[in-house]
């Protein structure tokens, strides 16, 4: 497994989480905190190209912890 295909299953995990406990992006950057461009630019550019710390506030915000979200993102692979 290279560092852009587990980038991308960790994106998908991050969408799917959005998706099933928020009506939007927009919603959840309004729920966390989190400005929405930063937001959207993980989503658009893969979380392996985020900082930990902005993948560990998402994480917090939706209630997973960043090992969670790695485990999921494995198990998409």
């Amino acid at each position: 497994m290279d560092d852009e295909t587990f980038s991308l299953a960790l994106t998908e995990v991050l969408k799917q989480e959005i998706g099933q406990k928020y009506k939007n992006i927009k919603q959840f950057s309004d729920a966390s905190g989190i400005a929405y461009m930063t937001i959207s630019n993980v989503l658009r550019r893969g979380a392996g190209n985020s900082s930990i710390v902005t993948i560990s506030k998402m994480c917090k915000a939706l209630e997973i912890s960043v090992e969670e979200l790695f485990e999921k993102a494995e198990k998409l692979l």
